[in-house]
């Protein structure tokens, strides 16, 4: 069960308009089902801000007050966070059709678009950056609450030419210990979350989901590419196998640790699986840097390979398709 935890941001419902405060301009930050559009304070021009609409589920939800689960959901989880390396919701306003959240502007725009500028990180680049990734994990599961949609998209530089990465988009967040509903990405889609898709009987997963989607996301930092290929049936079943490809030309020079890291992410069984906690303290992760104070525990041939034996790597369910034969760009859900 998760802590009890503060509200971060606002939510004024509707006592208050957006356009009292913010100034909605038409710079268009970001594709998704949700549009986002940049903002900038009425009191302060200076600061400028990202405004997300999310379209209601019902509009008598808002005449009577009523609860609006499915929209709302994302609202009420992202109220609550308020960590470093997750970026800050401040202001939510309501309208008949929409909710508009009003969150800091992350310049730097997205990992995905990073990953295309620069191709494939260095080790040390992708370490670091990883490690900003698991320590918000670390802070999402120990309050009690699984992402599950843990994907390059997702991570957004706070400035342009800088390093510091928040975690954004909480609209599959759950706080369920487990859960069975197929949300999320499928390249990136954890063994467990694809079972479920095919209605198992008695099949739930849990927060460790993230982790997978941290192996496969580590994975393409590392060798420019998707460990997961083929259409969406392939996809599935090399997934469910926990079976991927480390080809030479981008493994060659990865170091043991390095390949170690990815391995013990993408294995098929959850409780096998490094947590948020534990992969931070895998050497991979320590070698490239010293612990920082934003822990939440502190405050030539190709080989395929068997994810649970080694030691030694879209679509959405909701599932956005991806070309993963090779990385040539990124989808949006």
């Amino acid at each position: 069960m998760r802590r009890s935890m503060p509200v971060s941001g606002c939510y004024h419902g509707k006592s208050k308009k957006l356009e009292n405060d913010y100034v909605v301009t038409q710079n268009i930050l970001g594709s998704s089902i949700n549009e986002v559009r940049m903002a900038v304070s009425v009191a302060q021009p200076q600061k400028q801000f990202a405004v997300k609409r999310i379209k209601r589920t019902s509009i008598l939800s808002y005449l009577f007050g009523t609860s609006d689960v499915d929209s709302f959901s994302e609202v009420e989880n992202y109220l609550c966070f308020d960590h470093p390396h997750i970026t800050k919701l401040h202001d939510v306003y309501e309208t008949q059709q929409h909710f508009h959240l009003v969150m800091e502007c992350m310049e730097g725009g997205d990992l995905c678009t990073r990953l295309e500028e620069k191709g494939k990180f260095s080790e040390m680049e992708a370490s670091k950056a990883i490690r900003q990734m698991l320590v918000a994990l670390e802070y999402l599961h120990k309050e009690g609450f699984a992402h599950r949609d843990v994907k390059l998209e997702n991570f957004l530089y706070d400035t342009k030419n800088g390093s510091h990465l928040k975690l954004a988009d909480f609209g599959f967040t759950s706080s369920k210990a487990k859960m069975k509903d197929c949300v999320g990405t499928l390249s990136y889609a954890a063994p467990e979350v694809i079972t479920c898709r095919h209605g198992s009987k008695n099949c739930t997963y849990t927060k460790q989901c993230d982790m997978w989607s941290m192996g496969v996301l580590g994975f393409l930092l590392l060798a420019d590419t998707m460990p997961f290929a083929g259409d969406e049936a392939s996809q599935m079943r090399q997934i469910r196998q926990g079976s991927f490809n480390m080809q030479p030309e981008g493994w060659r020079n990865l170091s043991a640790e390095g390949k170690d890291f990815i391995q013990s992410l993408l294995r098929i069984d959850p409780s096998k699986r490094l947590t948020a906690e534990t992969a931070l303290e895998h050497p991979w992760i320590t070698q490239h840097q010293g612990k920082d104070h934003y822990s939440a525990s502190e405050s030539s041939e190709e080989t395929t390979v068997e994810s649970d034996s080694l030691k030694g790597s879209s679509s959405s369910f909701s599932f956005a398709t991806t070309s993963n034969d090779n990385f040539d760009g990124c989808a949006s859900i």
